[in-house]
């Protein structure tokens, strides 16, 4: 049996396709989030990230889901660790993407 990896990458498109990303994206390492404080509700909101640039086969899905359900495409990406005591994945993060900033490269899905 091989080893499994320290981390799994999985994009849920529309809620019902889910698929285990073989590559990780590039410089997801370095996604830096904010969280502001609602005047509002008195709680905390996640603002910013920063971009994640998606390859291969996680390139070609979200250009099919961006190109098939316009901006308002919904596809949930989750980041899952490893844990060696178990061997089940524990999600680390989930997040939905924002298609209104996307930018489409013919090697990247940003």
């Amino acid at each position: 049996m091989a080893q499994p990896n320290k981390f799994e990458f999985n994009l849920n498109i529309g809620g019902i396709d889910e698929e285990v990303i073989s590559q990780a994206p590039k410089n997801w390492l370095n996604t830096s989030i904010k969280y502001t404080r609602s005047k509002v509700y008195a709680g905390l909101f996640r603002g910013e990230t920063s971009p994640t640039v998606f390859v291969t086969k996680a390139a070609y899905l979200l250009r099919k889901a961006l190109y098939t359900s316009g901006i308002n495409a919904f596809v949930k990406s989750t980041v899952n660790l490893l844990d060696p005591q178990t061997w089940l994945y524990n999600t680390i993060f989930k997040g939905i993407l924002d298609f209104s900033t996307a930018i489409d490269s013919i090697t990247s899905f940003t």
